[in-house]
């Protein structure tokens, strides 16, 4: 009986020290593709995702989309803080996690102030941030004219052992099909 519960304490032991590995180093790659898209180099935040979703966005629009974002002075996007790691889950010899994260973006409109009709165009504009990410994560200064939105974001985490690092694929409405191609029914469901 001794060894019984010697043997139970151990594997629990093990588990534990595992689970709490795979989600430091989910958190280390989640921190490092935070870096990549501070840097200049955007083709380096592409090394964090999953290598299928090109297949259905190739690199290049995925690229030219990211130079957009950068290149738009009115529009910032930053400060991530991850929130929580799910349960890291076992299909098929892959594992799978999922990361939730908050991420502010914001958008300078001062060079539409006062011009014919902006005022409309910005105040539908809010109103659909507002349905989209809730009304109390989104904020309107009137004096600046400058919009501040606090989004809730997540990732699927992916660690297939082929390509020996945990990628991310993101879990939104836009990313469904791609989705239901490369992580399980199972796990989708789980989380």
């Amino acid at each position: 009986m001794k060894q019984t519960i010697t043997i139970i304490i151990l594997v629990l032991t093990f588990g534990l020290q595992s689970a709490m590995a795979q989600k430091k180093e989910i958190t280390e790659t989640f921190s490092n593709y935070i870096e990549a898209t501070k840097s200049d180099n955007l083709e380096e935040q592409l090394k964090f995702f999953h290598p299928q979703l090109f297949i259905f966005f190739p690199k290049d629009t995925f690229l030219l989309a990211l130079e957009m974002i950068k290149a738009n002075p009115m529009v910032k996007v930053g400060n991530e803080r991850l929130i929580s790691i799910s349960e890291v889950y076992i299909e098929n010899g892959s594992q799978y996690a999922l990361l939730t994260f908050n991420q502010e973006m914001s958008m300078n409109m001062s060079n539409m102030k006062n011009q014919g009709g902006s005022d409309y165009a910005i105040s539908l504009m809010i109103d659909d941030f507002k349905r989209q990410y809730g009304e109390e994560n989104v904020n309107f200064d009137e004096k600046l004219y400058k919009v501040e939105i606090m989004m809730t974001n997540e990732f699927y985490a992916i660690f297939d052992p082929k390509l020996k690092t945990w990628k991310f694929l993101p879990k939104d409405e836009d990313s469904k099909s791609i989705i239901e191609q490369i992580v399980p029914e199972k796990i989708r469901q789980k989380i």
